[in-house]
This record gives C-alpha cells, sequence and structure tokens, in this order.
C-alpha cells in the first residue's frame, strides 16, 4: 500500500491506515471497476468485499463488523443471498432525502437562533404528558411567538371517554389561549387521521405541513401514562426526537413558573452543530436563569478544554452573558463514554432543560447515540434536541473516526 502504510505496519496511525485504504481502494477502481477493487483488497487484507464496500461508501461499518478468519464464510453466504433477497434502496435516493433533511433542520434551527420570539408546535390528545407540553411552551414562549396545538383523531376510536375528545381538550386549552395570547398568534386543530398511517405516523406528517419554523413539544407517554420502565419512551416522543427536522422539546416534568429561577444545561463538542444549538438555545433564556455550557473530557485533553472555555467564554463576554452563563468542563475516565460522565452530571444538577445537537443524518437516524441515552437515563430534566447537521469538513472527519477501529480490525494480523 502507498505511502508507507500496511496491514502489517500501521505506522502512519489508523487515521492515516483508513486514509491509504480508501485510496488505494479508488486507485484500483480507476483502473478497473469497484467490484474488482474490493475483490482484491479483500483477499489481501484477509476480509469480507462487503465490510470494505461499507467503509468506502460511508456506510455503518458496526453493522458490517466480521472476523477477518470469517471473511470466506461471509462472501460465499452474501452471494447465495444475492439472489433471493431484494435489493436494497439506491444510494442515490438516500443521499438525496438526508440532504433534505439536514438542510431542513439546519435552516431551522439557525432561524430559532436569529428569533427572539420563538414558536411552538403541541400535540394534545388530552393526557397529562400533553398537558405538560402545552403548559411548558405557555412559559417559554415570548410576547410575539405563536403557538398551534393540534389533536389527531382516529375515526375508529369512537368509545374514547370525554377527555379525550378534541371538544374537551380545545375548550380547556382555549380558557388559557384566550387570556394570554391574541387570537391571531395561536391555532387549535384537529386532524382526522388517515386509515393507513398509525398515529406517531400522523404526528409527524402534520408538523411537517406546518409552515413555521417552531419548537415541537412532545410527552415521554401518551393517553395510558408514563411507562413502568423509565428508560422507554412513548412511541410518538421516540419518532419525534429522531426524524422530526424541527427542534424538539421533550418534557418530563413542569419547568418553573415566570417567578422562578430555570437553568440550562448545554452538552457541546467540538462540532460547529453545538455552537448553533448554543446560540439557539440562549432565545429561550431569560436575562435571570442560569445557563453552564457543559464539555466532557478527560485529563489528558487540557488543549482541548481550554480551547472550548475559550471559544465559549469569549462569547459570553462579547455578548454580556458573563453574569448568569458559564463553561465547565466535566472530568470522564478515558475509557468512558460520554454519556456516561454527562448522565452523572445531569442527575446531580436535575436541571430545567439538558440540550444537545444529535446529527440529523438519515444514516444515523437508529441510534443518536449521547443524545439518546441522556433522554433515557436523565429522568428529572426535559430535554431540547436541535438537529444540526455537521459541516462537510466534520462529516469527513466524523466517518473517519467511526471506521478506523474496524478498519484496524479488519486487517491485523491475529496472533495465536
Amino acid at each position: 500500500m502507498g505511502a508507507g502504510v500496511s496491514a502489517d505496519n500501521p505506522k502512519g496511525g489508523k487515521v492515516q491506515l483508513y486514509r491509504a485504504l480508501k485510496e488505494e481502494f479508488t486507485n484500483l477502481a480507476e483502473v478497473g471497476d469497484e467490484d474488482a477493487a474490493a475483490a482484491e483488497l479483500a483477499e489481501r487484507l484477509g476480509c469480507s468485499e462487503e465490510l470494505l464496500f461499507g467503509i468506502f461508501r460511508s456506510a455503518s461499518p458496526a453493522k458490517l463488523k466480521q472476523p477477518p478468519q470469517a471473511a470466506a464464510a461471509a462472501a460465499q453466504e452474501l452471494e447465495s443471498e444475492s439472489e433471493t433477497t431484494p435489493k436494497s434502496p439506491s444510494p442515490a435516493v438516500t443521499t438525496t432525502t438526508t440532504t433534505s433533511l439536514a438542510s431542513q433542520s439546519k435552516k431551522i434551527v439557525k432561524s430559532l437562533a436569529h428569533s427572539s420570539y420563538p414558536n411552538f408546535i403541541c400535540g394534545l390528545d388530552g393526557s397529562a404528558a400533553s398537558m405538560l407540553c402545552f403548559e411548558t411552551a405557555m412559559k417559554l414562549r415570548k410576547t410575539k411567538g405563536r403557538l398551534v396545538g393540534f389533536n389527531i383523531e382516529d375515526a375508529t376510536k369512537v368509545d374514547l371517554p370525554a377527555k379525550f375528545k378534541w371538544g374537551a381538550i380545545s375548550s380547556s386549552v382555549e380558557v388559557t389561549l384566550a387570556t394570554s395570547i391574541p387570537p391571531e398568534l395561536y391555532r387549535l386543530e384537529s386532524v382526522l387521521k388517515v386509515e393507513s398511517d398509525t398515529t406517531k405516523q400522523a404526528f409527524n406528517r402534520y408538523i411537517s405541513s406546518v409552515e413555521m419554523e417552531a419548537y415541537v413539544c412532545v410527552g415521554c407517554s401518551g393517553r395510558k401514562g408514563p411507562k413502568e420502565d423509565s428508560t422507554i419512551l412513548g412511541s410518538v416522543a421516540d419518532l419525534a426526537m429522531r426524524s422530526c427536522s424541527q427542534p424538539v422539546i421533550v418534557c418530563r416534568r413542569p419547568i418553573e413558573d415566570d417567578k422562578e429561577d430555570r437553568s440550562f444545561v448545554i452538552c457541546v463538542d467540538m462540532t460547529e452543530r453545538s455552537f448553533v444549538a448554543y446560540e439557539a438555545v440562549l432565545n429561550l433564556v431569560r436575562p435571570r436563569d442560569l445557563v453552564k455550557v457543559v464539555f466532557v473530557a478527560h485529563a489528558g485533553e487540557a488543549e482541548k478544554i481550554e480551547a472550548m472555555r475559550s471559544r465559549y467564554e469569549t462569547n459570553f463576554i462579547q455578548n454580556g452573558l458573563r453574569d448568569t452563563v458559564s463553561f465547565q468542563s466535566v472530568d470522564k475516565e478515558p475509557a468512558e463514554p460520554v454519556h456516561a460522565a454527562l448522565t452523572k452530571f445531569i442527575n446531580e444538577e436535575m436541571p430545567s432543560f439538558v440540550v444537545c445537537a444529535p446529527d440529523p443524518q438519515l444514516e444515523r437516524v437508529e441510534v443518536l447515540s449521547v443524545s439518546e441515552n441522556l433522554v433515557k437515563n436523565c429522568n428529572k430534566s426535559n430535554f431540547i434536541f436541535y438537529k444540526v447537521p455537521h459541516s462537510e469538513e466534520e462529516k469527513e472527519k466524523e466517518v473517519e473516526v467511526e471506521v478506523v477501529e474496524e478498519v484496524v480490525l479488519a486487517v491485523e494480523p491475529t496472533t495465536e
């Protein structure tokens, strides 16, 4: 392999090894084709062609991971399956959908970062959780902010108790709205669910149809009440958190009244998207609310900690925020997951809101990693998710980090 890097001697480091492998694949593909290139590299490295395709096409290698010694058997199995298994959707279709969701999410969050009067969308089904969402939106809303409350009506559920029917729900919230918001700034409506949709699909479909950049408030449970296992979210909240392009507020507990201070913990990393989320949430914060910008690192990462501290504290000074906004680094052990260190910190602090910036890319929609772990294990706080995509440079670095361990596992010779 080029650049003095090989499977037996990855002297350039793991990231360099990944780059060299990808460059070698590209060069071989230019001479022949991708199938031939993958076959030649797989033979050299003792791994499967499927693993290499997953790596070089930026798929999730964790799903394709297999020990090198199983490569031949796996390749044969994949070949036999290909005759009977329908082909996956075209990569071009996936890319288009991913790009659309990412760009839409970024546009919305950027807009909210520059809006002094954020808007809110609340699903209303008569449950205690949905009323908590409504109350949260009303408390966070500022003078000119708009609010949309909606109900998904299922024509097949004719025996619902009266409190779960739209007449009772709308009458209840209308009393509060009519005395708090000018009529042109709010809207209430019930939408009939089409037969082929589930409730959660209808919920997301409605939100997508609202031509307003807003926060979507969801509860952790529906009419059936909270789950016995507090780490399990309701299906609507779970789907909204993963696939809604609007920022999502997961409401777990009542927030403080207007006369009381609220607290926000903003989880940041080295990416630009977490800084955009920080800027956006400042428009929800009142002047007296307390905000902590939290960065997780271990003791050996002093330079990263100082770089992050400098960036955010400079912003605090520029915006006159030093009295209420602070930066704090949270220590973790070298092998400790980031979400574990954050979970301990958040459960000790119990802030009103925890703010995260998960990646909205579709290829990562199954797992929100740190964010998902936090919302499931920190059940004393509300959460705000801003789904801002990485920049192209950040995405390239992330792909390298995700796949490099898989590459090393695939190419490192095993010792007997």
